[in-house]
């Protein structure tokens, strides 16, 4: 290893047609002292390898799931002894500066976690929300996990981490909301997180998953609060007995009425015009008649 950085994403068949434009942002990148790793989960290798000829790029086979494949990145580049790792997805694409404006905060801050800015995109990449985090955080707002309990920042897409900073193997279970679990846990560790907006992410988002960012009704609150859900309870089981509380919060979410439901949507919507991951998902009106 002679470059600081690595770029790490997972390719998986879904993803396949869209490496050629995550391609041509890793070739725009204004520094280019970096390597990539690319985990492997049921693509054909020669697919991957032509789209990434004449770059250091390092192939390895899945050996899981959503939470196994990021983790095996992570060690791979830890044993390599990288200094910094940023995460992107395999879907999507990001500014020029992204790579050299990280290495910039790492190298003039005690950051341990870089977090970028967001664009939401569409799958042919047409705009559909500008700086995404930029109504709810300014610029170079640190971020620790009080903040993180009933909302996310945190992708595997928008992130970098110093990776001198992880002392040891991360233990993480499998879940579907891989970013959101290993971000928490990092901060529950001690880890500091400063969040910047002059470092874009082009976050592809489909029909399927822009529930959640702006789009919202009673089947998608109940949804969502299921797999909130399951976020607390793995965290409680991972000895962080403080999300316990959270856990049961939001099972009581699960039996409101849907007019209930469809009130609280309403009145978040007009506090969050912009509301950041699961932000939505809460009953902030029970909260205020406890205190």
């Amino acid at each position: 290893m002679s470059n600081p950085g690595v770029l790490f994403t997972v390719a998986y068949p879904q993803a396949l047609d869209f490496l050629k434009d995550f391609h041509k942002s890793v070739l725009s990148q204004t520094r280019k002292d970096f390597d990539i790793i690319i985990v492997n989960d049921g693509c054909n290798v020669d697919s991957i390898t032509s789209i990434f000829q004449g770059i250091n790029v390092k192939i390895l086979d899945a050996v899981g799931g959503f939470s196994a494949n990021r983790i095996q990145g992570i060690d791979y580049a830890r044993n390599l002894h990288y200094k910094y790792i940023l995460f992107c997805d395999a879907d999507d694409t990001f500014s020029s500066e992204r790579y050299e404006r990280t290495m910039e905060v790492f190298d003039n801050s005690h950051a341990d976690i870089i977090v970028s800015n967001l664009n939401i995109v569409d799958e042919q990449c047409t705009l559909l929300i500008k700086d995404y985090f930029s109504k709810e955080l300014p610029h170079s707002s640190w971020i620790d996990a009080a903040f993180e309990q009933d909302k996310n920042i945190f992708g595997m897409s928008n992130t970098a981490v110093r990776l001198e900073a992880l002392k040891d193997t991360i233990q993480l279970p499998e879940t579907p909301i891989v970013d959101w679990c290993l971000f928490t846990t990092l901060l529950l560790k001690g880890l500091k997180a400063l969040y910047i907006t002059d470092s874009l992410v082009n976050y592809r988002q489909y029909n399927s998953n822009l529930l959640g960012i702006n789009k919202f009704d009673v089947a998608s609150f109940r949804r969502l609060s299921e797999l909130k859900i399951n976020h607390y309870r793995l965290l409680s089981e991972m000895g962080h007995p403080q999300y316990q509380q959270l856990m049961q919060e939001c099972k009581a979410l699960l039996f409101l009425s849907d007019s209930e439901i469809d009130s609280i949507v309403k009145q978040e919507l007009y506090v969050h015009s912009q509301p950041l991951w699961w932000q939505i998902i809460t009953n902030n009106n029970t909260k205020k008649n406890q205190q």
